[in-house]
């Protein structure tokens, strides 16, 4: 994926890159990284190209988000977003409904074909505030910050 998005991904995940369009005057570059398996989350600093346009997605949830930093989480019963900074937009793939507009600290949980949202108490957000960071300050100095 190009552009300054930044990836950590959980061990024993599995994502697949899927990228449609390249860069073209007045056009958006549109990216999706599937989530087959286990957790990646990703960093996309407000600064993000303006046209870019980037989703997380597993079979069952699409997360659409642009200059944010989010945690994407697959496993054999469930996909849950949980925002750590700034706003994502949740909706389920076959859905006809508008998608929920999660903020900072809210998580979607999609199971069992239903949608249910709540929000982190304010440890939990901080221990994946601290891990992210930890994972953060294990990369060179110039591959990249927010």
């Amino acid at each position: 994926v190009s552009g300054p998005l930044m990836q950590v991904v959980g061990p024993s995940s599995r994502l697949v890159l899927e990228k449609a369009g390249e860069p073209k005057e007045g056009k958006s570059v549109y990216e999706k990284v599937r989530v087959v398996q286990g957790v990646g989350t990703f960093l996309l600093p407000p600064g993000h190209a303006k046209n870019q346009k980037f989703e997380a997605l597993s079979s069952t949830v699409v997360a659409a988000v642009q200059g944010t930093i989010f945690r994407f989480e697959v496993t054999s019963i469930e996909t849950s977003v949980t925002v750590i900074r700034g706003e994502v937009s949740v909706g389920a793939v076959d859905s006809t409904e508008a998608p929920t507009v999660l903020k900072e600290g809210e998580r979607a949980i999609h199971k069992d074909g239903a949608m249910a949202v709540d929000t982190l108490p304010t440890s939990e957000l901080d221990r994946l505030r601290n891990e992210l960071q930890e994972k953060r300050t294990a990369l060179p100095p110039d591959a990249w910050s927010f």
